[in-house]
């Protein structure tokens, strides 16, 4: 079965990759409510195998939007047939291909891992890692796993160094270090030991403009001498109706 879409989508490296994964999603989740062959890669054609298997259906020639497609996909269909196939270990590949969301999860999972591998294990620990992504009902060739991990290999030992990863690290605390210059930094002393007030207290108001001579207030309880609460002392206070002199 064929949708005609009234926009195209760019389904490929060049493109977005917001609308091609909205594309992909209705794709499969379609797909599931129809029932159709999860391992499908999208060509119009028929396997000479198995023609009597494939057929290729169009009903319509009016082009659909994707938006009216996505209101006949059962997203809680789709959430119990991904999660049968989780639960199963296996990977539908459907949509993005086969192809597409092997190279997908090992370069992400190459990305994270590739300073943790020796560089002269590096290749096989790729390679091993795209054999254990290639899960799906009908499963890739050895070659077509390989060939997928030396392009991954490749592009890594291209583009990834420990140089490169100290460079990162560096400009990172960087820029951490210049979002917290506004932090006061005292070196030379603890002076909120010589307050007898904790550093956390201290801070807080430098940063909020607390008044210093409340600390000395706090100690000196003057609203007990007044025989006031203290909410009552520091309402009147700002209300200019008490001076204090220290």
């Amino acid at each position: 079965m064929t949708y005609i879409l009234k926009t195209s989508i760019k389904n490929d490296v060049t493109g977005l990759q917001k609308p091609i994964k909205y594309f992909s999603d209705v794709e499969h989740g379609l797909a599931v409510r129809v029932g159709a062959d999860m391992n499908y890669n999208g060509l119009l054609t028929k396997n000479p195998f198995k023609a009597s298997s494939y057929k290729v259906l169009s009903y319509e020639d009016t082009p659909y939007d994707l938006d009216y497609l996505n209101e006949f996909v059962d997203k809680d269909l789709v959430k119990k047939q991904r999660a049968e196939k989780k639960k199963k270990k296996i990977e539908d590949g459907f949509a993005s291909g086969r192809n597409c969301t092997l190279f997908e999860n090992l370069r992400l999972w190459a990305y994270s891992n590739w300073h943790r591998c020796h560089q002269t294990e590096l290749r096989s620990n790729i390679l091993e890692q795209a054999m254990e992504f290639n899960t799906f009902e009908c499963q890739l060739g050895t070659r077509e796993v390989e060939t997928i991990a030396n392009s991954v290999y490749r592009f890594i030992t291209r583009h990834f160094s420990i140089e490169r990863l100290n460079e990162l690290k560096s400009d990172r605390a960087k820029q951490s270090r210049k979002k917290s210059s506004a932090n006061l930094i005292y070196i030379d002393g603890k002076p909120w030991e010589d307050e007898g007030i904790p550093k956390r207290t201290y801070y807080y108001r430098k940063e909020n403009n607390v008044d210093a001579d409340r600390s000395v207030e706090s100690q000196d309880k003057p609203w007990e001498k007044m025989n006031m609460s203290r909410r009552t002392y520091y309402r009147k206070k700002s209300q200019g109706l008490i001076e204090i002199n220290f």
